[in-house]
């Protein structure tokens, strides 16, 4: 049941807006009842010419007093609509008054209904046009009918035309209020699913630029290599990171070649493979080797994943964390090693205290010229040689640091260099850059002298022929993020002495394992490979620790860092 202010007889029809009474209604209103004004000058009323023109005056006073009506209402709709309700009923009495004073059997004054019955359709729901339309026919019919009877006379059909006409001009004004109305709301209906729809796709619109955005400030700025590839595995997108850390453009990303120069052999067809899985909806992971735009092999882990027209990838470069990892091993194997070889070094040089005392008093027995003398020497100088590889193997494992005191870099630079030159050939220049006379670490000073002097040495053994040893020296300060990608590191300031060498490098193979316990590159007989391990050991028990950078074929930097003791103030 709709509400009773639905049901209205007033009520306008759906989405119409009252028509403006101003300019063009008001001229056409006044000037109707100026060419009435003229219809009787010339005589063609049946009444006397002042009774039609009293009418008239009339007839002025109602349309001024309409007007008071439209100007109170013309900034308000819904005054509007009730002025034309109330202004509409008075124009269908007005007509009917001049067509009575007119008296002629067929005036037309009773047809300018017409035009109101057609204003109200163009306003009003249909109800309202067919109540005015049948007012506007019955009020002609009756006052024509009144007046006749009075004359004696009666024009029935001329009138009973004119209400027939008005009546035909109603329902027709009543459909076409209600086709219009109907269209209105088809139109209404179909503006609001527009706007609903242009809601919907700016809101997607807007949710796209913001996913965009996202994924652009995601790709620009994250750690990693965010790709896409199509279902022919091209790669059709790569995040900056992919040209910062890699030096490949967006331009060179769908370059096969490219990335199967990059990938190691090994890791061409796995990729491939992986890539392949992914457009088929597998997820997978993938561990493989992709060279830098430096040439430098970067290990790296991806997760490969279905996307919609191809794949996707996310790959970080894991490089650090495995050699972070591999640190930490290689720490622990040679704790576990010094531990075992510190035992057995133990046992060991018990046995040979027993033999080479047992020789000794072996050899006292025997006349000089015995020909067991020689044997007995032989013996005593292996089991001495045996002697020392215990010792240093007990060095390795449990370095002996005698009391610790200040020590200046600067002596310990200049006097160890002193004492190397007396080993070096004449084509090998040994070059020391004066280290800063205050720069002091604690520790002792013959092992840390050792350790440098270590350095030394393997920089001569790496130049077989001629080259040059530089010395040089420095401090640096350790922070955090570096101590993340080195496991011995700790925070601080440290004294730096760097041994540069121009010999032979060493190579790839080999650099994971120059601080293992007995590996070495040398010749049999020339090297036992605790060299290295027990300088490091020597340097983690003042606190520091040793790094290396080579170049095969161009050379070596040995770096030995010690905390830094920092100078005492002067007294104030």
């Amino acid at each position: 049941m709709k509400p009773w202010s639905t049901w209205k007889l007033t009520e306008p029809a759906f989405g119409a807006v009252p028509i403006r009474p101003y300019p063009l209604n008001a001229l056409m209103r006044w000037s109707l009842l100026a060419v009435f004004a003229v219809y009787i000058a010339a005589g063609q009323t049946r009444d006397p010419a002042a009774a039609a023109w009293i009418a008239l005056g009339g007839m002025a006073v109602v349309m001024a007093f309409e007007d008071s009506l439209f100007l109170r209402a013309r900034r308000d709709d819904a005054r509007l609509f009730r002025a034309w309700s109330v202004i509409l009923v008075i124009d269908i009495g007005v007509l009917t008054a001049a067509a009575s004073f007119d008296h002629n059997e067929f005036s037309p004054i009773p047809t300018l209904a017409v035009a109101t019955v057609f204003t109200a359709g163009a306003m009003f729901r249909g109800r309202y046009t067919i109540a005015l339309t049948a007012l506007a026919a019955a009020m002609a019919v009756t006052s024509h009918v009144t007046l006749d009877v009075a004359e004696g006379h009666f024009t029935f059909w001329a009138q009973g035309f004119s209400a027939v006409v008005i009546l035909a001009a109603g329902m027709f004004a009543t459909l076409r209020g209600q086709t219009e109305e109907g269209l209105r709301r088809k139109l209404t209906g179909a503006q609001e699913r527009e706007r609903e729809q242009t809601d919907a796709l700016r809101s997607a619109l807007e949710a796209a630029r913001l996913s965009q955005s996202r994924f652009d400030a995601l790709s620009k700025h994250a750690p990693a290599i965010i790709a896409l590839y199509d279902r022919n595995r091209i790669p059709v997108f790569a995040s900056r990171y992919l040209e910062t850390a890699f030096g490949l453009r967006q331009d060179e990303i769908g370059d096969l070649t490219i990335w199967a120069t990059r990938l190691a052999n090994d890791d061409r067809t796995p990729m491939r493979d992986t890539v392949a899985a992914a457009i088929e909806g597998r997820v997978s992971d993938l561990e493989f080797t992709l060279l830098d735009h430096r040439g430098e092999p970067r290990r790296m882990v991806g997760v490969f994943f279905p996307t919609e027209g191809g794949a996707g990838a996310i790959m970080r470069d894991v490089t650090s964390e495995r050699e972070l990892a591999a640190q930490v091993m290689r720490a622990q194997q040679m704790e576990t090693v010094g531990t075992l070889a510190g035992g057995i070094a133990h046992d060991f040089n018990n046995l040979l205290t027993a033999i080479i005392g047992n020789i000794y008093l072996a050899g006292l027995g025997l006349p000089p010229d015995s020909p067991a003398l020689p044997l007995l020497q032989d013996a005593t100088t292996a089991g001495q040689r045996g002697a020392d590889l215990v010792r240093r193997l007990l060095e390795y494992s449990r370095p002996a640091i005698p009391e610790r005191e200040p020590l200046s870099v600067a002596r310990l630079v200049d006097e160890t260099a002193q004492l190397a030159r007396h080993g070096l050939m004449p084509q090998i220049e040994l070059m020391v850059v004066p280290p800063d006379p205050s720069a002091t670490v604690e520790g002792s000073f013959s092992a840390l002298q050792q350790v440098l002097l270590n350095l030394l040495v393997n920089a001569r053994d790496a130049m077989p022929g001629n080259g040059r040893i530089t010395v040089t020296s420095g401090s640096v300060t350790i922070d955090p993020a570096y101590c993340l990608a080195h496991a011995e590191a700790r925070p601080g300031r440290y004294h730096v002495i760097r041994v540069v060498d121009t010999g032979t490098g060493i190579p790839p193979e080999a650099l994971s394992r120059i601080f293992d316990p007995f590996f070495t590159t040398k010749e049999v007989g020339k090297g036992t490979g605790l060299g290295l391990s027990t300088a490091l050991s020597v340097l983690r028990a003042h606190g520091g620790w040793m790094d290396v950078e080579t170049r095969q074929g161009r050379g070596s930097t040995f770096r030995m860092l010690l905390p830094a003791v920092e100078p005492a103030p002067c007294p104030g």
